[in-house]
């Protein structure tokens, strides 16, 4: 912008150190577009408006807002960039018209180069909105996606670990009733029938040996299952 007032083209006075300030301060306002999208939109258009009312020379109107619709259509203040961008475009044409500027370099030149650079600018920031979107989107499928494989997968832990602890349960009461039952035929045969006796005892012993064996494989298996989970 401190070249196109260099060059001193138009305008009812010649480019001073005010003009450059001025030029200096549409820049800085950018710095503050992502914070305040719509704020510094408005101000760089006034201002841009206030430098053609004080006379100075023609910096084009498409150049200092363009970052500034960007910006503000990235932000999905994309009503305010267009209605900005069309405000600043009719205030230009017709300020220029009524100064007396050629009607076929303002309007057959240089409008259509204005007005595609500024829409070229508020397309680009529009379709970073929509893509960061997306992404986010995408982004939050695959984190509920995950969440919901998760409890899924821990819901299938917790029935399988019901399952064993039910089949445990079940396996551990059946040898209990089975040791008390010869546990009782062991007391009431001691000393009268030593066959009998030990025979119970034998049975009790090999029960609960092949139960004992069966835990130990059952109890084995819980931490390939809980990784297969």
């Amino acid at each position: 912008m401190s070249i196109a007032i260099s060059a001193d083209q138009g305008g009812r006075q010649g480019p001073d150190a005010i003009a450059h300030l001025w030029a200096v301060g549409l820049g800085a306002l950018m710095l503050a577009r992502r914070r305040h999208p719509v704020t510094v939109l408005a101000v760089t258009a006034l201002g841009l408006f206030a430098y053609y009312a004080a006379g100075y020379p023609a910096v084009g109107i498409a150049v200092p807002v363009t970052a500034a619709l960007f910006s503000a259509a990235e932000f999905g203040r994309l009503v305010h960039a267009v209605v900005t961008a069309t405000v600043v475009v009719a205030v230009s044409v017709f300020f220029r018209l009524v100064e007396g500027q050629d009607f076929s370099f303002v309007v057959g030149y240089e409008l259509a180069g204005h007005i595609l650079l500024m829409a070229a600018a508020i397309a680009l920031g529009d379709g970073l909105r929509s893509r960061r979107n997306a992404q986010a989107g995408a982004r939050r499928i695959a984190e509920l996606t995950a969440q919901r494989y998760r409890q899924e997968a821990g819901a299938r832990l917790h029935a399988e670990r019901l399952a064993i602890a039910r089949d445990l349960h079940d396996s551990i009461g059946h040898t209990t009733s089975v040791v008390s039952l010869y546990a009782d035929v062991a007391r009431e045969s001691l000393g009268h029938d030593e066959s009998q006796t030990r025979a119970a005892l034998d049975l009790i012993k090999s029960t609960t040996t092949r139960t004992m064996s069966e835990l130990r494989r059952t109890v084995a298996l819980l931490p390939s299952r809980a990784r297969g989970c």
